[in-house]
């Protein structure tokens, strides 16, 4: 039982970056107790040299998949709030509910993108 997903080094383009996990959304088990569950929107993530989150990773049937988030694609803002680092994705998903719906501002190469997703319940065994 993790309170907040492990961070890791991941090498991407030839330097390390810290990479945490948005599997779970929500620090506190009381919160989450209280709402039958954990806010999850399934990206692995990484701090972007360049500015926002990168998404290294999504996982198989998440909301961030069925969105249609990519890895490599930089977050740059959730709902009207900027996002500048993975601790600040992951407040931003903690504060919410399953069953929420976020709108995701990305951009992948040079375009931007906006998505929106709908929360859902953290799965059993997922961190």
């Amino acid at each position: 039982m993790a309170a907040l997903a492990a961070v890791f080094t991941l090498l991407l383009a030839g330097g390390a970056y810290a990479v945490g996990s948005a599997l779970v959304g929500s620090p506190s088990h009381q919160a989450a107790a209280a709402t039958g569950g954990r806010p999850w929107l399934g990206i692995d993530m990484a701090t972007s040299p360049l500015g926002g989150v990168l998404v290294a990773g999504v996982a198989p049937g998440s909301p961030a998949q069925a969105a249609g988030i990519r890895p490599g694609d930089v977050i740059t803002q959730i709902d009207t709030q900027p996002m500048a680092a993975p601790s600040i994705v992951e407040a931003a998903i903690a504060g919410m509910q399953p069953g929420d719906q976020v709108e995701i501002q990305l951009e992948r190469g040079t375009s931007t993108y906006t998505l929106h997703a709908r929360l859902a319940k953290q799965p059993a065994g997922r961190p």
